[in-house]
């Protein structure tokens, strides 16, 4: 479910926003992509476990879906854009949910 949201959000036609800058001088769109990725992975590992689906392959299937978006943006709204940040802060969020839940859910 948590992917058809992300579908749905990326590929409905968005207004131009204000640029708004959060710490370190990130846009806030780019902090909202990596919560929305990081927490996904959060929620897709625990799925991965129960089906013998390496945590790699949802890691990379998730980037993959990231850059899917990307050029669906592109291709399919008007006032959406590919953007290479975008997929930078997608990743960088799966990799912190990768991270986070490796931390949080360590064995004995």
């Amino acid at each position: 479910m948590w992917g058809w949201g992300i579908a749905l959000i990326s590929l409905l036609p968005g207004k131009t926003l204000p640029v708004v800058y959060w710490p370190l001088g990130i846009p806030l769109d780019k902090w909202a992509h990596f919560v929305v990725y990081g927490v996904w992975m959060w929620l897709l590992f625990p799925m991965a476990i129960l089906k013998g689906i390496s945590r790699l392959k949802i890691a990379l299937s998730a980037a993959l879906f990231g850059l899917l978006m990307e050029v669906l943006q592109s291709a399919f709204t008007r006032d959406r854009i590919f953007e290479i940040f975008d997929i930078a802060a997608n990743s960088a969020g799966i990799l912190a949910g990768w991270w986070s839940y490796r931390f949080t859910h360590k064995r004995g």
